[in-house]
């Protein structure tokens, strides 16, 4: 409400039931002993707002409202639409955009799902865009073949459905084929979405990926952490932070976010993976992207982590799986170099498990050939990655792999372009081969857990996310049934 001359005199917020129950949802992970409201016996209160808070108190998860709230951002040059994404509430931004040098506006207005006449616009910002630093595409500078120094026991139990995809290779493993190997999944939102799904599936650790800032406490991390546990799963915090922070701030920054890590070990987290993609320039300072740098942060990272909590697993940061070093100097390091400086600097000493990143995959995790690329990269299969990684670092560590995904279009538009390599994968063909890759990683004697790349996101664009979450636009996981079946 406003005053004549335009001034604010007060302010209503009007709720419901489904937007009351969100907000009691928060304090699940903080073991309230009790909650009180006001004013429930009013004439003129809605009847959803009894129903949200009865079905609080006995915890029966939430249903999805149809009319739930989404951002819609648009980005606009001059010249008018450059590029247009919805994303949930808490989700954030990422576009990639091929776009000229110039000033571009990024609006965002919130939106009714499913009722997208009604908008409430919201204020906006300039930004300019010089130089984009463009997200490479692996070209090899060689093929190598590697040989691993640990032959494991027991051999993988795999169903042979053929080297090169297609339909009839979505064979699902043998039930059992998993056993204790340990399985989990990334969310964007610890709800009753993302918890059923996983817990269909039979996973064991949920991971988060939590930014860390220079002079911020670290409460978002260990609120995740107590939703973690408040589910019935392991957490895993991943982090990062922002390559100018780390090019600025020197030691001083290293040993805030060692300490911030360590917080977030006090509070209770299973694991910590110790940044993301460091031989990739949009996670760390260009033209200092090494292995041997990275083991400085990690060093004290580690020392932060085990002071506080003992038992917290200390995860080395996986790289990026690239071979575009020599195409982008000073912007890439290849993922087998980088590893290679990590060992060399005695990274080793700092982890407690190796980090490793597979989601690029568009033929079953047990085929070492007919990838539709053509390059037959090592990175490009499952086996030929992670035998790479076990031979760099001697088996001297096991092997986390901290995401492991298929991209599939179903139920969306067809892919961006730099996509395109996944336009073929279905959606039963990524439930088949990531309860495949469970089972392979579980017999390989080299990897410790799986965590897959991703249970609920639903940002479809430039970045396709939503081509790789389990959960579909239609509500089914067909993963979270393969993956369970194979247990």
């Amino acid at each position: 409400y406003l005053n004549r001359d335009d001034s604010p005199r007060a302010r209503i917020w009007l709720t419901t039931g489904d937007a009351l129950r969100y907000r009691m949802d928060m304090t699940v992970p903080f073991a309230l002993g009790g909650v009180a409201f006001e004013d429930m016996l009013t004439n003129d209160l809605a009847q959803d707002v009894y129903t949200a808070v009865e079905q609080y108190r006995t915890q029966i998860p939430s249903a999805p409202s149809p009319t739930d709230l989404a951002l819609r951002w648009s980005v606009e040059s001059a010249d008018g639409l450059v590029d247009e994404v919805t994303t949930g509430l808490s989700e954030d931004l990422v576009i990639t955009l091929e776009a000229p040098d110039g000033n571009y506006a990024i609006n965002v207005a919130v939106v009714g799902v499913g009722q997208e006449a009604n908008e409430s616009v919201r204020s906006g910002a300039a930004v300019a865009l010089f130089q984009p630093t463009p997200t490479p595409t692996p070209l090899p500078t060689s093929t190598p073949t590697p040989t691993p120094t640990v032959t494991p026991t027991p051999a993988p139990i795999i169903p042979t459905a053929g080297s090169s995809g297609g339909g009839s290779g979505a064979v699902p493993p043998p039930s059992g084929s998993i056993g204790a190997f340990e399985i989990g999944g990334h969310v964007n939102n610890v709800d009753g979405r993302a918890i059923s799904a996983m817990q269909r599936a039979g996973m064991v650790w949920m991971k988060k990926q939590i930014r860390f800032y220079p002079g911020y406490d670290a409460s978002d991390a260990i609120a995740f952490v107590g939703q973690a546990h408040a589910a019935g799963f392991r957490a895993l915090v991943g982090t990062v932070g922002n390559p100018a922070d780390v090019a600025a701030g020197g030691e001083a920054y290293l040993r805030e976010f060692a300490n911030w890590l360590g917080a977030v070990a006090a509070s209770g987290a299973d694991a910590i993976e110790v940044w993301n993609e460091p031989n990739l320039d949009r996670e760390w300072p260009r033209n200092q992207i090494s292995g041997g740098g990275y083991v400085n942060m990690l060093r004290l990272a580690y020392q932060s982590i085990k002071s506080a909590n003992g038992s917290t697993i200390v995860i080395g940061a996986a790289p990026s799986p690239t071979g575009a070093e020599a195409a982008y100097p000073g912007q890439v390091v290849n993922d087998n170099n980088w590893l290679r400086q990590v060992v060399d600097a005695g990274g080793l000493n700092y982890m407690d498990c190796l980090g490793m990143h597979y989601n690029e995959g568009a033929v079953p995790p047990n085929a070492t050939s007919g990838d539709p690329r053509g390059d037959n990269y090592y990175t490009r299969y499952l086996t030929t990655f992670l035998n790479e990684h076990w031979s760099i670092i001697g088996g001297q560590r096991p092997i986390c792999i901290t995401e492991l995904g298929y991209l599939t279009p179903e139920g969306y538009p067809a892919l961006p372009s730099f996509w395109a390599w996944g336009q073929n994968t279905t959606v039963a063909q990524q439930a088949a081969w990531l309860a495949q890759a469970a089972s392979i990683l579980a017999n390989s004697g080299k990897a410790q857990m799986m965590i897959v790349w991703n249970i609920d996101f639903t940002l479809y664009a430039s970045d396709p996310q939503g081509g790789y979450a389990i959960i579909r636009p239609d509500g089914g996981c067909p993963a979270c049934d393969t993956l369970a079946a194979a247990r």
